[in-house]
């Protein structure tokens, strides 16, 4: 354990944590020993594809679910509207919870790219045998998993907010204009040869679509009921359910774009399985090198993690002063790295 304290990274209540922590545990008496690495890394690798399966099950589940919930609401909604045509005012209400399924299943699916993303990486750490790397496996062994997890989100959502426009407004576009992104390593289809393709799946465009679908079919109701209030000659009624028809669908467009370009960020870029493979390697460097700037090193043991989250900060926006080059910044000695870059922050108090 790292500094002292805190689960090793399979530590858990969940039992299939707890089988493969036990694993991890003889492993660390025999570090040295790489079959006992292997062997390890198969077990996590199962916990790893078992938790993203929850995890994009959760997603099939809610969708239908709540498409089976959208159907039938519909179908009493339209049944019902003859008698009380106000009715379809409320089938706004089926439009949003369509629309937030969509943004759950870019939820799950992120998490669910970021376990097999570790996978890749895990499977590439095992193949890499110099010192370095050798340091590298061994931390961690000795890191918990909220520890990478903490890591990742400094490290990779620094790269995230640096690769992409974001904001309320903004689609999450690539910056163009920032420094690497020429280089694109984080969009597999950029690393082909020539006519060479790249396909990572369509159930989730396909879900998506089925969603969208669904979410404009369920403003039917209210389209009627402006229908009905325009022949009953009531124009104010008429006039409010346009105007809430009008102002649904622009939001509903604007969401629909979001997720698909997120939908694309995941299977296409950052987000993708491969992108995350790569972005692990640099959050396990990065959380490496702070806590060699703090003396982890010499012993093993740190005194507190007072500058820690600091200094993976100062890591996450050294590397995105020039993301192209991402494999150099990898690869670069660690201890060379720290005494470059960390060593003027160690001890100042942070605001």
């Amino acid at each position: 354990m790292v500094g002292g304290g805190g689960a090793s990274i399979l530590s858990s209540a969940n039992p299939s944590r707890d089988l493969v922590s036990g694993l991890w545990s003889g492993v660390l008496m025999n570090c040295k020993n790489m079959d006992g690495f292997f062997s390890w890394k198969e077990k996590f690798i199962e916990f790893l594809r078992d938790e993203a399966w929850k995890l994009k099950n959760c997603f099939t589940q809610y969708s239908f679910t709540v498409l089976a919930f959208n159907t039938a609401l519909l179908c009493l909604i339209i049944k019902f509207q003859k008698e009380n045509p106000y009715l379809g005012f409320s089938c706004i209400l089926l439009v949003i919870l369509v629309l937030a399924v969509t943004r759950i299943g870019i939820h799950k699916y992120s998490g669910a790219n970021r376990n097999h993303g570790f996978q890749l990486y895990l499977e590439q750490l095992g193949r890499l045998n110099s010192q370095v790397h050798n340091k590298r496996k061994e931390f961690m062994f000795n890191t918990g998993w909220e520890e990478a997890m903490l890591a990742w989100r400094i490290v990779q959502a620094t790269t995230y907010e640096n690769i992409y426009i974001t904001g309320f407004w903004k689609i999450a576009n690539l910056n163009e204009n920032r420094p690497g992104c020429k280089y694109r390593w984080f969009e597999p289809k950029k690393m082909l040869a020539e006519k060479a393709s790249w396909h990572a799946g369509s159930y989730l465009v396909n879900m998506f679509i089925v969603l969208h679908i669904v979410a404009f079919l369920s403003l039917a109701p209210l389209i009627i009921t402006a229908i009905e209030m325009y022949f009953k000659e009531k124009y104010i009624v008429m006039t409010i359910a346009i105007m809430i028809i009008l102002i649904t669908l622009y939001f509903a467009i604007l969401r629909v774009r979001m997720t698909v370009i997120r939908r694309r960020i995941l299977e296409d870029g950052l987000l993708s399985i491969y992108s995350c493979s790569i972005m692990w390697h640099a959050v396990i460097v990065a959380y490496y090198r702070a806590m060699l700037a703090i003396g982890y090193d010499k012993d093993k043991n740190v005194d507190n993690y007072q500058d820690v989250m600091c200094l993976m900060s100062i890591c996450a926006v050294d590397l995105n002063n020039d993301i192209g080059n991402i494999y150099s910044w990898i690869e670069e000695d660690d201890n060379a790295y720290v005494e470059r870059v960390l060593k003027p922050f160690i001890n100042l108090e942070f605001k």
